[in-house]
This record gives C-alpha cells, sequence and structure tokens, in this order.
C-alpha cells in the first residue's frame, strides 16, 4: 500500500467522520502533522513514511501541530473531529515515520560506519542476511513484512535527488533480488508465448520476470547515487564496464576505466595499472604507490599470508601450532625502478592533491 492509498482512504474517513470534503493534498500534509511536521514535503527532506511493526505513539507535542495545521489549512470548525480521526487512521495503519539514514542502515550489509562500501566486499550472501536485518529494523521498530510502502515512499523521495534513498533502493532490490531467485528465462519466454505453466514451473517463470524488475531499478538507482555523487557507487560501475571491456578484448577501455576507478581512490585499480596496462609509465606508477600509502593502502607492502584449508580454523591466519593444509592468498609488495629525489617529490605532492581532492 501507498501513502496516495493511504491517504485516499484517510480522506474518506475524515469525510464521513465531519461531513466536510477534504482536499486530497490536504490530507497528505496533515498525515506528515501527525509526526510533528510542517509539511509533507519537509517530511521528505530526512524521512519517509513506513508500516511499523507496533502503533506509534503520537506525542502530545504532534497532535498539537496537527490541530494547528488542520486550522491553517481550513478545517478550524472541525479540528478537533478530525484530529480524533487522523491520529486512529495512523494506529490503525501502524504507521510510523523513520529517516532514511536509519533504513540504509536497515538494508546495508556493511553497517559498521568505519566500513566502506566497496564493490567486491561483499556479496549475495552478506545481503540475505535477514537475522541482521531483522535485528536492525527491530531496532527502528520497522516492520519488514510491510515493504510497499517503504519502496513506494523511497522511489518518491528518490525522485527528488536524494541521494541516500538512491542507495537504499539499491540494496533492497539487491536484497529481493537474492529472495526471489533468478527463475528460469525458458519458462518466463514460454508463459509470455501464452503456454499454460503451473506448479513449479510458474513459480520459476514468476521469479524469473521479478528478478529481471527488481534488477532494472537496482542498475537505475545505482547510477542515479553515481550521478549524484556517491563515489563507492560510481567505483562499482566502473569496475562493472573494466570486467565488460575485458571480457570484449577492448583493453585500451578497460585501462580507462581503470584509471576513472584508481582516481576515485581504488588501490586494486592501482595494483592492476601498474602491473597490466600501464607497466612502462614508472612516473605516474609512483604517484600511484604514494597515494595508496596516503590512503593507508600502501602498494609496495605485501599482504601475502597463510590460512587454514578446511578444518576448525579454516580462513584463519596460519598458526603453527594447530598445523594441518594450508593456502597462500594475498598479494606482493609492488616494486618499481627508482626515480630521481625532484620526480619522487612531483610525484608526491600530484599524490597528496588527488588525495586532498578525495578526502575533501
Amino acid at each position: 500500500m501507498s501513502i496516495k492509498e493511504i491517504a485516499y482512504a484517510a480522506k474518506q474517513q475524515l469525510e464521513l467522520e465531519t461531513l466536510q470534503s477534504f482536499s486530497h493534498s490536504h490530507v497528505h500534509e496533515l498525515l506528515a502533522a501527525c509526526f510533528g511536521y510542517k509539511s509533507k514535503a519537509a517530511l521528505h527532506s530526512s524521512c519517509v513514511f513506513v508500516v511499523m511493526s507496533e502503533p506509534m505513539t503520537i506525542s502530545t507535542e504532534h497532535a498539537l501541530v496537527l490541530r494547528r495545521r488542520l486550522v491553517e489549512l481550513g478545517y478550524k470548525s472541525v479540528d478537533e473531529r478530525a484530529g480524533a480521526a487522523l491520529l486512529q487512521i495512523v494506529e490503525m495503519h501502524r504507521l510510523g515515520v523513520i529517516e532514511v539514514d536509519a533504513i540504509l542502515s536497515v538494508f546495508d550489509p556493511l553497517r559498521d560506519e568505519d566500513t566502506e562500501w566497496e564493490a567486491e566486499s561483499w556479496d549475495a550472501e552478506d545481503l540475505s542476511d535477514d537475522s541482521n536485518q531483522a535485528w536492525a529494523a527491530g531496532e527502528h521498530g520497522l516492520d519488514l513484512s510491510s515493504m510497499g510502502l517503504l519502496i513506494s515512499e523511497l522511489e518518491d523521495v528518490a525522485r527528488k535527488n536524494h541521494l541516500k534513498a538512491h542507495q537504499a533502493l539499491v540494496f533492497i532490490y539487491r536484497s529481493m533480488m537474492h529472495e526471489v531467485g533468478s527463475g528460469s528465462e525458458h519458462w518466463y519466454s514460454a508463459l509470455l508465448q501464452g503456454a499454460s505453466l503451473t506448479g513449479v514451473q510458474l513459480e520459476w517463470a514468476h521469479a524469473y520476470g521479478q528478478s529481471q524488475l527488481f534488477a532494472e531499478r537496482e542498475a537505475y538507482h545505482l547510477q542515479e547515487a553515481a550521478r549524484l555523487g556517491c563515489s563507492h557507487c560510481r567505483l562499482e560501475l566502473v569496475h562493472a564496464a573494466a570486467l565488460e571491456a575485458e571480457e570484449k578484448m577492448d583493453f585500451e577501455g578497460a585501462k580507462r576505466c581503470y584509471l576513472d576507478a584508481a582516481t576515485l581512490g581504488d588501490t586494486q585499480a592501482m595494483r592492476v595499472l601498474i602491473h597490466n596496462y600501464d607497466s612502462e609509465n614508472v612516473f605516474q606508477n609512483w604517484v600511484w604507490i604514494h597515494l595508496s600509502r596516503l590512503l593507508g593502502d600502501d602498494l609496495r607492502q605485501s599482504s601475502l599470508r597463510a590460512y587454514h584449508d578446511g578444518g576448525l580454523y579454516h580462513g584463519q591466519e596460519y598458526d603453527d601450532d594447530q598445523g594441518g593444509p594450508l593456502y597462500v592468498a594475498g598479494d606482493e609488495g609492488v616494486e618499481l625502478p627508482d626515480m630521481s629525489a625532484d620526480k619522487q617529490l612531483e610525484a608526491s605532492r600530484i599524490a597528496e592533491e588527488m588525495f586532498k581532492k578525495l578526502v575533501s
């Protein structure tokens, strides 16, 4: 259910209770006033309507805001009855208001505020951790079984160039894609051609159709978030473009993508450029070395480590006392030819300028 549908139902109830006509746009304003906002626009500047797991208790202060708003909009003669009806509607629908930042924290698989959103640092397993998601939602009183209102609200706010609304929708659609599964393109195509499907075949066809819709929405919001300045979103798009270019043997295109990623502070892209695409450009490679150091990931330092392979300690750093099979993962430190002191100073200066742009 969308807020428009709730507002329409509220309009009918208000007119039934007060025997007075209410403007549809006014009902939207009054629903926002129930939560202390002077307008729906003010609410949508940082928050969205959601369905709560339990009815919210409207404070006396917010109830007074509602009464004042009723008077301002021309409903003084029925403000008491209208206010009571609106609060009843809010309770009946378990309507609440949550900040977009809080929504993002529920669905972001990297909730730790010290963790950056990196293109390859999480996967579908992170996204589908229902227990973590339910725990985070419970912290905010959000009902995850009623996602329709949340999604329609975020879509509405995102249309007004709200960066974090776009980011939240990326995570939500990815989570939904994982939940429905990939389905079957074969059975989906058969369904479109008029085939009569039942059982598992019909489920697979519907799952494929839903996953494609969610994928389209996820891609759109990722593009928009990148356009609005999310460097992590832009970095993810650049990574995808680089891989696509390499698959097509377009190595010049791939190099441009890795250059974009390196400029955004991706040290792995810097490593790829140094080893695979720009090994002869010693000066620029030293710029990447200096920049990686400023970013806290000095490419000259080896990250090779031994880890337990299988057993109780699988994936943990290898401990000789435990013994057993092992595997080695990580990267060797980058080694570059020396340059003159003057060139090193110039490379360091350029790296510092790039770093300032990244952190500003």
